[in-house]
């Protein structure tokens, strides 16, 4: 129960807070050093060890080198060759004393062309035998130089051994000379490289045998154990010898038909840490002092900061009252003084968010009142660019007649429902509703560099839809919905209108009235989805047909308008080529070749665009425009 009490002072838990981090700051800074070291006494042992394995390869073939010149001049020695021709064992083996002594040869024979020994260091009293070893005889015959190297293994010694023809000039005899690999070989590499070294030999279904090491008995044991079995480990593996860790390394050096030569090398991975090991105490030493000095800060800091952060505390239980009280100055001008400014932004900042939460009870749009919360917007109007959205049901009111109000209610409702939802899909907002049309908005009071696009894509969405819908519909009686779409980009006046009870965030402008009429064109010209140049400009990915140059009612500009068909991906190649076929045909019609837009105009679908270009050009064949004719439709309904 105390040991609870006591976790209750905020300075108790700071002093085990700042501690606890002090000492896993500490912790991981020793672990990292820890592995660092470790790796890095790795890479050095593995390093050591492959300059070692090259010095004692280069050793090796230098001693074979040797071999090889002291075999080529006995060869080519007259009186030896002569002892040879003469097959005097006695003289031979004399004559091999004295060339051992020079040369310091520890095995040579001679052995004739029918594999008879005619004499042996190794068994001087052997003669006219067999050669026990053929396989090298065989193999320096074998061999285009008629010369060969090899290791073999005589009873428990192994000797690096070379065998070469006597020619006189034909070959009549094979000389062979040897060095005994000892553990002279190995001390002299360790000596240089500070690793421990062995010459094993692994005979075929024998365990391993060494022939040359500069590892005690135990460790010999040890290692004879460990890879009794095993075949020889190229890469660099751990090895425990007499209780001690070893970075171990083999690899083969010569293989015979008898078996495999290996090196096996060893560094003590102790001696590559031994200077870790004293940085080691240093550190511990370090960190004990350090986490010292971190508690007695804790302790100042801790009864430094009661005081003002028992009066932020204070502070905060009056808020969550409801009591939004400004903390003030509390004589500090660190990071408390800081806090304390900020805890006084923060109560500035909820009186903001319940100013805004009451204005929320007077805008319509989910996603503006959300913007609202989320970020500072200027609703008391402000110039910007919005892509505007008109959709409106054809011939609703005839829908509409002999129809209970309920049911044209829930009708309506629910196509208006989708109609929001796919706006919403797409970030735009739904502006109003006006009966059965819909005005929404992309870009006010949520601004993205796509809104034109967003804004075309959710009206062919809406056509989508509108079979599914329909479907729906017919089950209820309801004849088939046909909805037309209008899109115009540009610049209109985003704000709020209203009173001080009621206010409606909405866009006013000219772009708003030319959307409007956008959507009034889709029946004139029998079409869906009707967008401005300035919106088709802006629209990649999405194929459109330019319809006409128009001069709505209430506007002096003409504007291009064009027929958004679907994105580029999903046409088929007959719509890609009808495109192509309606702008030559349109560029026929401006250039006032009338007789070459009529025919090309005849050969297209005939749908309604088709059917009002075919009465123009028949029209202007019988009486052409004015010379100042500019192609542009005046029209004067909305």
């Amino acid at each position: 129960m105390a040991h609870r009490f006591a976790f209750r002072h905020f300075r108790t838990r700071l002093l085990v807070v700042i501690v606890a981090l002090v000492l896993s700051l500490q912790a991981m800074v020793f672990f990292r050093v820890s592995v660092a070291a470790n790796e890095n006494a790795l890479r050095a042992s593995e390093d050591a060890l492959q300059v070692t394995l090259s010095s004692l390869k280069y050793t090796m073939t230098a001693r074979e080198g040797i071999l090889r010149k002291f075999a080529r001049l006995l060869s080519h020695d007259f009186a030896f060759k002569t002892l040879v021709s003469e097959s005097d064992h006695d003289t031979l083996i004399s004559a091999f004393k004295s060339y051992r002594k020079r040369l310091n040869a520890d095995w040579m024979f001679v052995v004739d062309m029918d594999g008879k020994v005619l004499a042996d260091t190794l068994k001087p009293q052997m003669r006219n035998a067999a050669f026990e070893y053929p396989h090298l005889i065989k193999a320096a015959g074998a061999n285009s130089a008629l010369e060969t190297s090899s290791i073999q293994v005589v009873g428990d010694r192994a000797y690096q051994i070379v065998v070469v023809p006597l020619q006189a000039p034909v070959a009549i005899a094979w000389v062979g000379i040897g060095f005994e690999i000892t553990d002279f070989l190995a001390g002299e590499l360790e000596q240089q490289t500070h690793t421990r070294v062995n010459l094993v030999w692994r005979g075929r279904g024998a365990g391993p045998t060494l022939f040359a090491s500069t590892l005690d008995e135990q460790q010999r044991a040890d290692y004879l154990a460990s890879s009794s079995a095993a075949p020889p480990r190229t890469a660099t593996h751990i090895l425990t010898m007499s209780g001690a860790p070893f970075v171990a390394i083999e690899s083969p050096l010569y293989d015979t038909a008898d078996g495999v030569l290996v090196a096996a090398l060893q560094r003590s991975r102790d001696e590559a840490l031994a200077g870790y090991y004293k940085l080691r105490w240093q550190l511990i030493a370090v960190f004990a002092f350090a986490s010292v000095l971190a508690a007695l800060a804790a302790l100042l800091i801790a009864r430094w900061v009661t005081r003002p952060v028992q009066r932020l505390a204070a502070g905060a239980a009056r808020i969550s009252e409801g009591n939004y009280e400004f903390m003030g100055d509390i004589g500090a001008r660190d990071e408390l003084g800081k806090l304390a400014s900020s805890f006084d932004g923060m109560v500035r900042g909820l009186i903001e968010r319940d100013k805004v939460r009451a204005m929320l009870g007077k805008v319509v749009s989910p996603a503006i009142a959300e913007e609202l919360l989320s970020q500072s917007i200027d609703f008391s109007g402000q110039e910007q660019e919005v892509s505007v959205l008109f959709s409106d049901i054809r011939a609703f009111t005839s829908l509409c007649e002999g129809r209970a109000p309920s049911a044209i209610l829930a009708m309506l409702n629910e196509y208006l429902a989708k109609v929001s939802s796919l706006v919403d899909e797409r970030n735009g907002v739904v502006d109003k509703y006006i009966g059965d049309a819909v005005m929404a908005l992309f870009g006010a009071p949520l601004v993205t560099p796509d809104d034109p696009q967003r804004a075309t894509e959710t009206a062919l969405a809406m056509m989508r839809a509108l079979p599914a819908l329909n479907a729906h519909f017919a089950r209820d009686g309801w004849p088939a919905l046909a909805i037309g779409v209008g899109i115009h980009t540009g610049i209109v006046v985003a704000g709020n209108i209203g009173s001080a009870t009621r206010l409606n965030y909405t866009v006013l402008g000219d772009t708003v009235n030319l959307a409007s009429r956008l959507e009034g064109l889709c029946k004139h010209y029998g079409v869906t989805v009707v967008v401005s140049e300035a919106t088709m400009a802006r629209c990649a990915g999405i194929a459109f047909r330019e319809l006409d140059l128009v001069r709505v009612k209430g506007k002096r500009e003409a504007v291009a308008i064009f027929e958004a068909v679907g994105m580029h991906a999903e046409l088929d190649p007959a719509q890609v080529a009808a495109l192509e076929c309606h702008a030559e045909s349109l560029r026929c019609y401006r250039t006032r070749d009338f007789s070459a837009a009529l025919a090309r105009f005849k050969l297209a679908d005939q749908d309604e665009v088709a059917r009002l270009y075919q009465a123009r050009c028949e029209q202007y064949l019988v009486q052409p425009p004015a010379d100042d004719w500019d192609a542009v439709e005046t029209l004067t309904e909305k």
